[in-house]
């Protein structure tokens, strides 16, 4: 069993002058992660299905994919401890640090997170330009869910041999969506997606106002599931 994290990119990485990746390469490596930055992909699908590749990742293997542009706040230790103990559960899917128990009609993972007593949604994520502005995002508390965010996702190599990485045809954007479309493949095949109690901080305010391509592949999705929509985790 080897332990992997595979960090795509859409532009190569200048390392001298982004703290963000190399910050989380070096807890990667501090953690005892094997690291594998993907940069320069025409796609998040090109990019995970390329690190899978040229990481060789086997069935037993530990496997982190996760966006360039976060911290992980939990200390290695805890860290390790949560992941390794999650993934030795029967069934386990994909862990992440947000997602939910429904995904509606409308394919918005966090829909309804501004209704008060809404129990759907799980996780917490730190959102921001830097350490020293970011704001808590409280979605819920950690638990089983259908589908989840995919700016951090942990699986064994085992689920992710299971499912279709590759850019399916319905999709006109390249780095959109795909969280949703993995997460939910693993559980429609019996694989059991959690939300776990990992801390990001996550260098993004989340808008999805005015980006084209995510909403064509949401639009795309929706299509495509058809009468599988709302996902319920029963």
């Amino acid at each position: 069993m080897r332990k992997i994290a595979i960090i795509p990119s859409k532009t190569p990485i200048d390392y001298l002058r982004s703290s963000t990746p190399k910050n989380l390469v070096n807890y990667f490596k501090y953690a005892g992660w094997e690291v594998y930055v993907m940069d320069g992909c025409s796609s998040i699908f090109e990019a995970y299905e390329k690190g899978v590749r040229t990481a060789n990742v086997k069935s037993d293997d530990y496997v982190i994919m996760c966006h360039d542009d976060i911290n992980i706040l939990t200390n290695p230790i805890d860290f390790n401890s949560i992941i390794e103990g999650f993934l030795q559960k029967k069934k386990i899917g994909f862990l992440g640090v947000a997602g939910t128990k429904i995904l509606r009609e409308n394919c918005i993972w966090w829909q309804g997170m501004e209704i008060p007593g809404q129990n759907h949604l799980a996780g917490f994520v730190y959102h921001g330009n830097t350490l020293f502005d970011m704001q808590a995002t409280f979605y819920g508390q950690p638990g089983p869910v259908v589908a989840m965010d995919g700016v951090f996702l942990a699986c064994l190599g085992s689920t992710l041999l299971n499912i279709r990485l590759t850019q399916p045809q319905m999709f006109v954007g390249a780095w959109d969506f795909y969280d949703i479309y993995y997460t939910l493949q693993a559980h429609f095949k019996g694989f059991k997606n959690h939300v776990v109690p990992i801390q990001i901080f996550h260098q993004s305010l989340g808008d999805t106002n005015g980006k084209t391509s995510w909403h064509k592949n949401r639009e795309a999705l929706i299509h495509h599931l058809g009468d599988k929509l709302p996902v319920i985790l029963t």
